[in-house]
């Protein structure tokens, strides 16, 4: 878990912050604001969100009918362009979201 709370915090916590509270560093910049991912969970009746949430991640899938997203594609970035396999992709964006889910606020 240690190795995905530290890939989240390099390609994330700019963001939503050390923490996952939507607190970044840049996130002052940002409109909308980062959402605190911390509070999936709670937002979600109760069931943390864990597909929907690697399918957010990733970003490669998602349709973009109604314009650009602000979340960056961290399937396409994380693959470096064929450098790492999607089997390696998934594996890190899935361990991303299990370290998400061990941080939500009851």
């Amino acid at each position: 878990m240690e190795e995905a709370r530290e890939r989240y915090r390099r390609n994330c916590g700019a963001c939503h912050g050390l923490d996952a509270r939507g607190d970044g560093i840049v996130s002052s910049l940002m409109t909308p604001k980062p959402v605190d991912l911390t509070q999936l969970k709670a937002q979600c009746g109760g069931t943390f969100p864990t597909e929907r949430l690697v399918r957010i991640i990733d970003g490669r899938e998602t349709m973009r009918a109604h314009g650009e997203s602000d979340m960056p594609v961290w399937g396409a970035d994380l693959s470096r362009n064929g450098a790492v396999d999607d089997a390696t992709v998934d594996a890190w964006i899935r361990s991303i979201v299990d370290y998400l889910e061990t941080i939500q606020v009851e």
